[in-house]
């Protein structure tokens, strides 16, 4: 291997290239046959290495643009709108609404009492049949009262910090969940 351009800082054609490769990676042109470019990349390990920079850097780039635009917005709710109606199907008469309604209080009690559960716990620790559990779970969830973390696994599950400082005034029970 040739090592003439492994130190590419210090070798000052390697600035065309490195101007080469920001435009290769943007899709742009490159000022130079790519053969040439391509050549050079065989040799120098820092301007490899800048390849490599450029190429994360500019899929970064992309999703954040990709994020913004109300193409991908609109996929976003429908897929929201998708997992809620598979959650909670529709609640049938307001004998329901009222068990619901209560289990969801009961839920909010156990999770400001308990601090954060895996979801898989809620049923026992909060003494709820898993159905209304998951019933409760729904309310509060679309009651933007917790905070479902789907990272871990398996899903922990607490009151959102507002939540938390209201279940903490109501019970005069301050700072005595650990997170």
């Amino acid at each position: 291997m040739n090592n003439k351009n492994d130190n590419c800082a210090a070798n000052p054609t390697c600035k065309k290239y490195s101007i080469a490769i920001t435009s290769f990676v943007m899709g742009e042109d490159i000022g130079m046959p790519k053969e040439e470019l391509f050549e050079h990349l065989k040799h120098c390990k820092t301007c490899q290495k800048d390849l490599v920079d450029w190429r994360d850097t500019h899929k970064v780039m992309q999703m954040e643009a990709e994020a913004k635009t109300p193409a991908f917005k609109q996929n976003i709710a429908d897929m929201a709108r998708q997992i809620k109606h598979e959650i909670a199907p529709p609640m049938p008469d307001a004998i329901s609404i009222v068990k619901i309604g209560n289990a969801a209080g009961t839920l909010w009690h156990c999770l400001g009492e308990n601090g954060p559960l895996p979801l898989t716990a809620l049923p026992e620790v909060c003494k709820l049949d898993p159905p209304t559990t998951k019933d409760a779970l729904v309310w509060l969830l679309s009651e933007k009262k917790l905070d479902l973390d789907e990272k871990k696994r398996p899903n922990i599950v607490s009151l959102t910090p507002e939540e938390q400082n209201l279940y903490f005034e109501e019970t005069g029970k301050f700072g005595q969940i650990e997170g």
